[in-house]
């Protein structure tokens, strides 16, 4: 029998006794496992998402006829900062400056040399200062480098053909092409967009494209500029063969406001009037202002030869584009002169034909005032309307040629750039107020237009 004692341990220890107990569930590992389940759940729809939105994309693009989306173009150019300053020294410093970088590319040899090469360097300078010819050789090496660089700017230049197709009185039908010439501005990976002539471009819907390769090629109409007389239109990489692509380069712009008279200049395209011409010059007079419908520009003139049907580029010796052959630009005192279009006031509206950026259009052509006219007007800032267009916004609206205007939309205007960057900041159909001074014979006022803008064309 047990005794006191045995049952007292008895007690003492009962808390070690086992007991079974039922196993409980891991609810962390149950919630994990249902996350994860979700997740992988998730990544999978998704996946199968896109594959169908991208596989149905296209066909319900052209069922609700969404236009591409394309982004914003940014031709390539030469910024200010970056262009090399313009040698202003007369013929002999030039000269001497030839003579001390080849003395220094002599003393790159080893030292037993230098002494040779220093005498060599002074030799050379002597001879320049004592005013010696140059040889047939030199010639030949001078024109080397020329057709080198026209040679490589060529690889940018295209020839572009409009065909119009017509029927005679004998109902048989006949194509009738326009040949000019093209530059190749911009690739945005899925094209190649073409600056060319709009007057010569008959036809927008049958144009073609040859390249330097002889390949021919389908264009399509991208936007024009009836002012400027251009247009752009844009070739498929995909209709290029890669042996003709890989001939094709995209043009380099330069500065047109730091080129100077005497300046030497190529000029390729159509110069003469013939696909693929060259000519050579200077440039022969700095950039005037010429103003036209709603902005202003600059041109220039060279001494190459002027031909009527003459059209292309002009570049210079760094194989930079700094002007666009024009023949729409003529006045009695550049008659008969190579005109040209300076690249750097017109580069933001290639940009915008590129881009297909609608263009609001106003209706004047303006002129920037002296502080001696505005003085003689009673204002200090302003825009004289020296032309309003028949049928245009602003003649819709009442502005006549001779008023001032004096503000657009309650900003100052004090030059035709002005007016045309605050308009380039609206939008055809926008409303514009227009604060305009109006001089007649009863006397001065100020009068308040409403101009509804429209879309340029």
């Amino acid at each position: 029998m047990p005794t006191e004692d045995n049952k007292k341990n008895d007690d003492q220890y009962s808390f070690i006794k086992e007991q079974i107990v039922p196993k409980k569930e891991n609810k962390t590992k149950k919630f994990l496992v249902l996350v994860g389940t979700t997740i992988s759940l998730a990544i999978v729809f998704g996946l199968v998402c896109r594959i169908v939105f991208e596989a149905s994309e296209p066909f319900a693009d052209k069922i609700l006829g969404k236009k591409d989306t394309q982004k914003v173009i940014t031709l390539p150019s030469t910024s200010p900062g970056s262009e090399k300053e313009k040698n202003k020294e007369d013929t002999n410093q030039n000269s001497t400056s030839k003579g001390e970088k080849e003395g220094t590319k002599q003393n790159d040899n080893t030292s037993s040399n230098d002494n040779n090469d220093n005498n060599d360097t002074d030799n050379t300078v002597d001879n320049v200062q004592q005013g010696e010819l140059a040889t047939i050789e030199d010639y030949e090496n001078m024109f080397g480098e020329l057709r080198t660089l026209a040679n490589d700017v060529n690889q940018s230049i295209v020839t572009v053909t409009s065909v119009v197709k017509n029927v005679d009185w004998f109902n048989n039908t006949a194509e009738l092409t326009n040949s000019t010439s093209g530059l190749v501005i911009f690739n945005d990976g899925t094209k190649l967009f073409i600056l060319t002539n709009k007057d010569k471009l008959k036809s927008t819907k049958n144009i073609k494209v040859t390249f330097s390769t002889e390949k021919t090629v389908h264009a399509t109409y991208v936007s024009g500029d009836s002012n400027l007389g251009i247009v752009v239109i844009a070739v498929k990489l995909e209709d290029i063969p890669q042996t003709t692509l890989d001939q094709v380069k995209v043009a380099k712009f330069g500065q047109s406001y730091s080129i100077t008279v005497g300046e030497p200049i190529i000029a390729l395209g159509s110069p003469n009037g013939y696909v693929n011409s060259m000519d050579t010059g200077i440039v022969m007079n700095e950039v005037k202002n010429m103003y036209i419908t709603d902005s202003k520009i600059e041109l220039f003139n060279t001494n190459i030869a002027d031909n009527p049907n003459g059209e292309g580029v002009i570049v210079n010796l760094e194989g930079e584009i700094i002007g666009i052959i024009t023949q729409k630009f003529k006045t009695d005192n550049n008659k008969y002169l190579n005109t040209n279009l300076a690249i750097s006031k017109i580069k933001s509206l290639i940009e915008k034909l590129v881009n297909k950026t609608d263009q609001a259009y106003f209706g004047i052509v303006g002129a920037d005032l002296t502080s001696t006219t505005l003085k003689r007007l009673g204002v200090h800032a302003g825009v004289y309307v020296a032309e309003v267009e028949n049928d245009s916004p602003a003649f819709q609206a009442g502005i006549e040629s001779g008023d001032v205007i004096l503000k657009l939309d309650g900003s100052e205007i004090s030059s035709v750039d002005t007016f045309n960057n605050i308009l380039s900041s609206h939008k055809p159909e926008d409303s514009i107020k227009v604060l305009i001074k109006r001089n007649r014979n009863s006397g001065t006022k100020q009068f308040t237009f409403k101009v509804n803008l429209a879309n340029k064309k």
